[in-house]
């Protein structure tokens, strides 16, 4: 066909521009810099705006209040703002870039940043501002090949998986949607070259992209798998070159040692920096990927692609020898102590999620005595107070899940509690139970000594039930053996400032502003929160920080690893295994596990 000479006959080898991968890399680092710049100071901003409405951070029972203020939606509209500016500055700038390193046009800061600007003009339209959220948002959310630089580890929280994929309808109907985001990520694949390179506005941009796609996507996903393959090649050239046969090899001459350990460092080590940055690199080769294609099809006479001039190789040895002395020398530190570097075993406490996780009953009395069994030494329980001033453990507003009663708990009298049973919902064929107390849950705590991560629930969660919750525990001598946790900053306070000797926490998505200026002994984040830049701030203020709810393998290995105090968890069982497995770990897949951790954190941070 007439297209595919046209296509055969444009799409050169990208290889011969491998001269300008330090280029590249150069504004890969300026440009990131200049967005993480920017979203400094939309952070500072936020916190600002929230401190002047008295509130340090935002949690979920919170969002309906902070939406109603100024300052709520002053907040949204900013974060709007910046994710719209980042994904326009991180998009066009690479696609831009990538059109001047094909047909050698003058590259500069200035002159790039200024390209970027004119073309961003048309993104700031309704239609735009959708495709923006779509390829910064949603896209990456379900696995759509788009994203920007600070959402690319963007997923749906675990939370929310769990409940999708343990009902069979919600299965269907999310991988119904995700197949949809995937359509649609691949029919428009190329309105940013249209919108950009093109000139159009975005709905021109978007119906040209169909267009192509439609007309041409056997050819196109045969050049983009193509150009797949061969970057998967190399790929798996650079990982057995530089990781498995010279780890091979060092298993079998070598015994355990500093210099065996040196090895698996350094080895271990470069390997990774060859894998990092030659991710970084192929992402800036796919942008010219993709450019080629678009071109090949468009009427627009760029000229041809010309090839760089061979460079001087000096800067290329110099990087090169730079990177690999750094690697050295972090070897010979690290191999010094190495179990100290790259412990096997981690101190990460294991909360059970509402008293025993799936072990039991939730919230029951027999949930703590199953995760005392499976020598669980934390659980979390939920705290609300009954209509004739009771305090009863029920995580709902209602017990409707529970125990079938669609009642709220502060409608109720004890008396009507105590007549209903607590199902196991995780485990239907065991029996029911009963709706447990304040008192018999400290007792059991007591009993079994079991921290008690205590959060005053729902709407009652006032200073009333500060205080009284408090001296209810204080009559067990069992204030050392609690935490106090809420949602509800203002009763977190009121504990920190009338009861001193209690240990508190702040339930919350994200903490704004100073962190020091917050009076609790702990911040409990989500898990799409607990990024390691906040971890060290409030362990710079002297604060604990703990991860709700983390059910995965791949969430609870990322947390244990990582620095936080403590992981609130459902899957009890599941974290107790992942623990043992991470034990028994090979010393480089420590080291691995290791710089993993740290790259997928960096990531988060940004």
């Amino acid at each position: 066909m007439w297209f595919r000479k046209f296509a055969d006959s444009k799409d050169v080898s990208l290889f011969n521009y491998r001269g300008d991968i330090p280029v590249i890399l150069l504004y890969q680092v300026i440009t990131k810099f200049i967005l993480l710049f920017f979203l400094k100071i939309f952070n500072e901003l936020h916190g600002i705006i929230l401190w002047n409405d008295d509130k340090p951070a935002f949690s979920t029972g919170k969002i309906p209040e902070l939406m109603s203020s100024w300052q709520g939606i002053v907040v949204f509209l900013l974060g709007l703002i910046s994710l719209i500016i980042f994904t326009i500055f991180d998009i066009n700038t690479t696609i831009i870039m990538s059109d001047r390193l094909l047909h050698r046009k003058k590259i500069n800061l200035l002159s790039l940043l200024k390209d970027t600007f004119e073309s961003s003009l048309h993104f700031f339209t309704p239609v735009g501002i959708l495709v923006s959220v779509y390829a910064a948002v949603i896209g990456p959310l379900f696995g759509a090949p788009l994203g920007i630089a600070i959402t690319t580890n963007l997923s749906v929280p675990e939370k929310i998986i769990a409940l999708i994929f343990d009902d069979k309808v919600n299965r269907i109907l999310y991988c119904g949607m995700l197949a949809v985001m995937l359509i649609l990520g691949f029919y428009f694949l190329f309105v940013f070259q249209y919108a950009i390179l093109g000139k159009m506005r975005i709905i021109r941009a978007m119906r040209e992209s169909r267009i192509v796609m439609i007309e041409n996507w056997r050819d196109i996903f045969h050049r983009l798998g193509t150009f797949i393959l061969r970057a998967a090649l190399i790929l798996t050239f650079i990982v057995g070159v530089f990781y498995l046969i010279p780890i091979s090899i060092l298993h079998r001459v070598t015994e355990k040692g500093y210099w065996y350990y040196f090895g698996i460092v350094f080895f271990t080590t470069l390997s990774f920096v060859a894998v990092v940055i030659y991710a970084m690199i192929f992402f800036y080769f796919w942008n010219m990927k993709l450019t080629m294609i678009y071109e090949s099809y468009t009427e627009e006479d760029e000229g041809e692609y010309l090839y760089p001039e061979p460079r001087k190789r000096r800067f290329v040895y110099s990087l090169i020898t730079t990177a690999i002395g750094l690697v050295v020398a972090f070897s010979v530190v690290t191999s010094m102590d190495f179990d100290k570097y790259f412990p096997a075993v981690y101190s990460t406490n294991i909360i059970a999620h509402r008293g025993g996780g799936y072990l039991g009953n939730e919230n029951t009395v027999l949930s703590l005595e199953e995760a005392a069994k499976h020598h669980i030494k934390s659980a979390e329980i939920d705290v609300q107070r009954t209509n004739d001033g009771w305090y009863v453990i029920n995580h709902d507003s209602t017990f409707n899940r529970c125990c079938g009663v669609k009642k709220k708990v502060s409608e109720c009298t004890l008396d009507e509690i105590l007549d209903m049973k607590v199902r196991n919902n995780f485990n239907p064929g065991k029996p029911d139970t009963d709706v447990a107390t304040l008192d018999e849950i400290v007792e059991a705590a007591k009993k079994y000594n079991i921290h008690l991560y205590v959060e005053l629930k729902g709407d009652t969660a006032d200073r009333q039930m500060a205080d009284e919750v408090y001296h209810i525990i204080d009559t067990y001598d069992y204030i050392n053996g609690c935490t106090f946790i809420s949602m509800n900053f203002d009763t977190i306070y009121h504990l920190e400032t009338e009861h001193p000797d209690a240990v508190t926490g702040y339930l919350c998505f994200y903490s704004y502003g100073t962190v020091r200026n917050m009076k609790c002994d702990a911040l409990l984040l989500r898990t799409d929160a607990a990024i390691q830049t906040n971890v060290k701030v409030a362990h710079a203020n002297g604060k604990k920080v703990y991860v709700w709810t983390v059910n995965t393998v791949n969430g609870l290995t990322n947390f244990i690893t990582s620095d936080v105090d403590g992981i609130i968890t459902d899957e009890v069982e599941l974290a107790q295994g992942t623990i043992d497995v991470l034990k028994e770990r090979n010393d480089e897949a420590r080291v691995l596990q290791k710089f993993i951790t740290e790259w997928r954190e960096s990531n988060r941070n940004r």
